[in-house]
Protein backbone atom coordinates (compact mmCIF):
# COMPACT_ATOMS: atom_id res chain seq x y z
CA UNK A 1 0.00 0.00 0.00
CA UNK A 2 1.61 3.46 -1.22
CA UNK A 3 1.35 6.46 1.56
CA UNK A 4 1.92 10.09 1.08
CA UNK A 5 3.77 11.87 3.66
CA UNK A 6 3.53 15.28 3.36
CA UNK A 7 6.24 17.29 5.40
CA UNK A 8 7.93 20.42 5.01
CA UNK A 9 11.36 19.41 7.13
CA UNK A 10 13.83 17.47 5.27
CA UNK A 11 15.21 16.04 8.97
CA UNK A 12 10.98 14.62 9.96
CA UNK A 13 10.02 13.42 6.74
CA UNK A 14 13.31 10.96 6.03
CA UNK A 15 12.62 9.77 9.84
CA UNK A 16 9.22 9.43 9.21
CA UNK A 17 10.00 8.04 5.66
CA UNK A 18 11.81 5.22 7.36
CA UNK A 19 10.09 4.20 9.59
CA UNK A 20 7.02 3.19 6.98
CA UNK A 21 8.87 1.81 4.64
CA UNK A 22 10.21 -0.71 7.58
CA UNK A 23 6.78 -1.33 8.15
CA UNK A 24 6.45 -2.77 4.47
CA UNK A 25 4.60 0.62 3.10
CA UNK A 26 5.64 1.98 -0.37
CA UNK A 27 6.28 5.89 0.45
CA UNK A 28 6.08 8.65 -1.72
CA UNK A 29 6.60 12.24 -0.30
CA UNK A 30 5.96 15.87 -1.00
CA UNK A 31 7.81 18.89 0.65
CA UNK A 32 4.26 20.87 0.98
CA UNK A 33 0.55 20.71 0.59
CA UNK A 34 0.26 21.52 -3.16
CA UNK A 35 2.94 19.16 -4.14
CA UNK A 36 1.01 16.66 -1.79
CA UNK A 37 -1.82 17.34 -3.63
CA UNK A 38 0.07 16.81 -7.30
CA UNK A 39 1.50 13.74 -6.17
CA UNK A 40 -1.96 12.63 -4.73
CA UNK A 41 -3.48 13.69 -8.20
CA UNK A 42 -1.17 11.05 -9.63
CA UNK A 43 -1.21 7.87 -7.46
CA UNK A 44 -3.18 5.56 -5.94
CA UNK A 45 -1.99 6.56 -2.28
CA UNK A 46 -4.98 5.32 0.79
CA UNK A 47 -3.00 6.83 3.18
CA UNK A 48 -2.05 10.62 3.76
CA UNK A 49 -0.02 11.78 6.96
CA UNK A 50 0.50 15.18 6.58
CA UNK A 51 1.85 17.75 8.77
CA UNK A 52 -0.49 20.74 10.10
CA UNK A 53 1.84 23.64 9.32
CA UNK A 54 3.44 23.79 5.87
CA UNK A 55 4.43 26.50 3.34
CA UNK A 56 1.78 27.30 0.74
CA UNK A 57 -0.84 24.81 1.43
CA UNK A 58 -0.75 23.20 5.06
CA UNK A 59 -2.08 19.99 6.18
CA UNK A 60 -5.81 20.83 6.90
CA UNK A 61 -6.21 22.82 3.61
CA UNK A 62 -4.70 18.98 2.14
CA UNK A 63 -7.44 17.04 3.84
CA UNK A 64 -10.50 19.69 2.62
CA UNK A 65 -8.71 19.45 -0.60
CA UNK A 66 -8.84 14.89 -0.38
CA UNK A 67 -12.81 15.14 1.20
CA UNK A 68 -13.85 17.75 -1.39
CA UNK A 69 -12.95 14.97 -4.15
CA UNK A 70 -16.17 12.93 -5.06
CA UNK A 71 -14.41 10.63 -7.66
CA UNK A 72 -11.35 9.78 -5.27
CA UNK A 73 -11.86 6.40 -3.22
CA UNK A 74 -11.28 7.01 0.90
CA UNK A 75 -7.94 8.35 1.86
CA UNK A 76 -7.13 7.68 5.55
CA UNK A 77 -5.76 11.18 6.32
CA UNK A 78 -3.20 11.81 9.39
CA UNK A 79 -2.47 15.01 10.67
CA UNK A 80 1.13 15.38 12.74
CA UNK A 81 1.88 18.59 14.91
CA UNK A 82 4.43 19.39 16.88
CA UNK A 83 2.49 21.98 18.98
CA UNK A 84 0.32 20.83 21.70
CA UNK A 85 -2.80 21.53 20.36
CA UNK A 86 -6.60 22.64 21.99
CA UNK A 87 -9.77 20.78 21.50
CA UNK A 88 -10.94 23.90 19.80
CA UNK A 89 -8.16 22.48 17.57
CA UNK A 90 -8.84 19.16 17.60
CA UNK A 91 -12.39 19.44 16.65
CA UNK A 92 -11.51 21.74 13.62
CA UNK A 93 -9.34 19.37 12.01
CA UNK A 94 -11.70 16.55 12.71
CA UNK A 95 -14.55 18.45 11.15
CA UNK A 96 -12.55 19.11 8.26
CA UNK A 97 -12.32 15.14 7.87
CA UNK A 98 -9.01 14.15 9.86
CA UNK A 99 -9.26 10.70 10.69
CA UNK A 100 -6.48 10.63 13.36
CA UNK A 101 -3.21 12.96 14.49
CA UNK A 102 0.07 12.16 15.75
CA UNK A 103 2.10 14.85 17.92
Amino acid sequence: MKVLIAEDDRTNRVMLQGALVKLGYEVVSATNGSEAWDTLLRTNCRIVVSDWVMPDTDGLELCKHVRADPKRPYVYFILLSGQRLSDAHYAKAMDEGVDDFLH
